[in-house]
């Protein structure tokens, strides 16, 4: 098992990362208010997505993720916690180190560029240039417990997809 953390540009991200993850048993934590547009609803149902409730303690959705880990599988999550606002990174909640400490899997950081003009690119009958990039991974027995242990975890989650990032991505983790 493992999970995939990874910044988090636009409503693409999960797509990109679900197609051209390394690995065929991807399952992505999905904010459930995404749910209320249909084409990203049938997209992510059917790929088996995981609907969770932001800023919630959606014990359901964590059993859920925590059920796919126990199986051997991927389960992809934005630390963030949403798109980011700024096209750089935002600051993390803790949710992805609790996983990785119940679930026992690693973190694999991911970084995602050029997400934020793939749209535009299409509409103009253009190919998008987009990269995913995985990083090394931080071992689930590295992450100490209680909440400062996995405050700890993600800021060395965070400063590790920040620095596969350019600049400009990089946000409250630049610098």
């Amino acid at each position: 098992p493992c999970i995939l953390a990874f910044n988090h540009l636009g409503y693409l991200d999960g797509a990109l990362l679900y197609a051209l993850a390394p690995r065929p048993d991807v399952t992505a934590v999905v904010a459930s208010m995404v749910g209320d547009k249909p084409l990203e609803r049938i997209g992510v149902t059917m790929a088996g997505g995981i609907w969770i409730a932001r800023g919630a303690s959606d014990r359901a959705a964590l059993e859920t993720a925590l059920a796919v880990l126990a199986a051997g599988r991927a389960v992809a999550i934005a630390p963030e916690g949403r798109i980011s606002t700024t096209g750089g990174l935002q600051p993390a909640q803790p949710g992805t180190a609790f996983l990785a400490v119940r679930g026992e899997a690693p973190i694999v950081p991911v970084a995602i560029t050029g997400i934020e003009g793939a749209w535009a690119d299409l509409r103009r009958f253009r190919r998008p240039t987009m990269t995913l990039t995985f990083g090394e991974s931080i071992p689930y027995e590295s992450i100490a417990l209680g909440k400062a242990g996995r405050t700890a975890a993600m800021e060395t989650l965070m400063a590790r997809i920040a620095t596969m990032l350019p600049e400009r991505y990089r946000g409250v983790y630049g610098g």
